[in-house]
């Protein structure tokens, strides 16, 4: 029980939480090897999520799903940059190790105050 509450809550620590920050109002330069959502469609709310491998005089080269793609900036209508969030991260430890405590007290059994499950 014990190693896989520590496989578990190893699991969930070491997925980072991130979120997107909407670049339309900076002047903030584009990064080669960061990622990035951008809007290819004004109409629509669909999103690319592109790993930037090059910038040119014309477009983006970057890589989506594998795969590498090449954007012109003519065809960008929004640009959000992935950005690490510390909060969420943090939010989803305390999570994570309050669940595994609740269930290693419960299959513990009643010398821990646990659910005795009668074996």
């Amino acid at each position: 029980m014990r190693t896989i509450s520590i496989a578990f809550l190893l699991c969930l620590l070491l997925q980072s939480c991130h979120s997107y920050k909407n670049l339309n109002n900076t002047k903030e330069p584009l990064v080669v090897g960061k990622k990035y959502k951008l809007k290819l469609d004004r109409d629509e709310d669909k999103y690319v999520k592109v790993k930037i491998t090059g910038l040119t005089e014309t477009g983006i080269v970057g890589l989506s799903d594998g795969r590498e793609i090449q954007i012109a900036y003519k065809d960008v209508w929004e640009v959000k940059k992935r950005k690490f969030s510390v909060g969420k991260s943090l939010l989803m430890a305390v999570a994570t190790v309050i669940t595994v405590g609740t269930i290693h007290l419960i299959i513990e059994g009643p010398s821990l105050g646990g659910i005795d499950f009668g074996y």
